[in-house]
């Protein structure tokens, strides 16, 4: 697999492989779950799931699949901030803040 050259994209690859058990390139939607749980996620991430799920994604979800719904989903998360309150801190560095500090193991 190829990256950009962002570490936080690499570390992000990271954690979802290692959530990925059996090792298939792809996480099912406990796998999902426990990704969600690790970068903190909360409610968030079961909204994200969700998202997947309407794109019938979520029995087969790859890193590109999971990268680029986590992306749009933060994206349209800061949106909606930053029309509400300027002074909310966006999403997207709250979550890779989170990358940057987790380890690379699922709980």
């Amino acid at each position: 697999m190829e990256f950009s050259g962002d570490p936080y994209e690499y570390k992000l690859y990271q954690m979802f492989q290692s959530c990925d058990t059996s090792q298939c390139g792809y996480l099912d939607e406990n796998s999902l779950r426990r990704l969600c749980a690790q970068l903190e996620l909360r409610d968030k991430g079961a909204v994200l799931i969700e998202n997947l799920a309407r794109e019938e994604r979520t029995s087969h979800v790859t890193f590109e699949n999971f990268k680029e719904a986590l992306l749009n989903f933060l994206g349209t998360e800061i949106d909606g901030a930053n029309t509400h309150d300027l002074s909310v801190e966006p999403r997207k560095d709250q979550i890779v803040k989170r990358i940057n500090d987790k380890d690379k193991t699922c709980n």
